[in-house]
């Protein structure tokens, strides 16, 4: 079957949690949402509950997959939870739990190489941004070539902006410009292969 005409893609980012609650880089923290990011995910529900979807995609991190279950509990087609590692968040190395100004403090100096230039530099015992986007490829060229109207990731904040800029083909230097807060929502319009950014950072609390 070939690919739709049109199809949308779904970029969900997780809840609230303890440490992003706290100003602390999550990275590959495992630990679960909030009860403010549980209810944040509800709010968006109804949203989400306007596609028609087969299935869901999240990374093996317990805030997305709790994520993407309170999202399929509110779906009228209960859609099937895939599970990709692939769309872990970055992995921070040493930073991860750590605020800014903690890794400020402790690494001065590679602090001030990841932000010169975080797609060459990684956090001691992380990876690159360049790395990330690596991971992020295949899942993003599956996406392109699937056949469903519509699928929906739940994935973290960099990802989502590394994402963007890989389906839009801008410079990916250039992530940190899209706002992406927990639990919101962003959509893709692929019309023919061509990406048109329909909603950006969608919160039905702000509605």
């Amino acid at each position: 079957m070939s690919s739709p005409a049109e199809k949308h893609l779904i970029l969900v980012r997780p809840g609230q949690t303890r440490l992003g609650l706290e100003g602390r880089l999550e990275g590959h923290d495992d630990g679960s949402l909030t009860e403010k990011g549980e209810r944040q995910v509800c709010d968006l529900r109804r949203f989400v509950a306007r596609w028609s979807l087969q299935t869901m995609a999240c990374s093996d991190l317990e805030r997305s997959v709790a994520t993407a279950r309170l999202l399929r509990e509110g779906h009228p087609s209960q859609p099937a939870i895939q599970v990709i590692p692939e769309l872990r968040d970055l992995d921070y190395g040493r930073w991860q739990g750590l605020s800014t100004e903690e890794i400020r403090e402790r690494y001065p100096r590679e602090w001030r190489n990841w932000l010169y230039n975080p797609f060459e530099f990684a956090p001691p015992k992380g990876e690159t941004l360049s790395d990330l986007a690596g991971r992020l490829t295949g899942v993003i060229d599956a996406v392109k070539e699937s056949t469903e109207p519509a699928i929906l990731l739940v994935v973290d904040e960099v990802p989502i902006q590394l994402a963007l800029c890989m389906l839009l083909g801008i410079e990916q230097r250039t992530y940190w410009r899209f706002l992406i807060d927990p639990a919101s929502a962003t959509v893709v319009r692929l019309f023919h292969g061509e990406p048109t950014v329909a909603l950006l950072n969608f919160r039905p609390s702000l509605c």
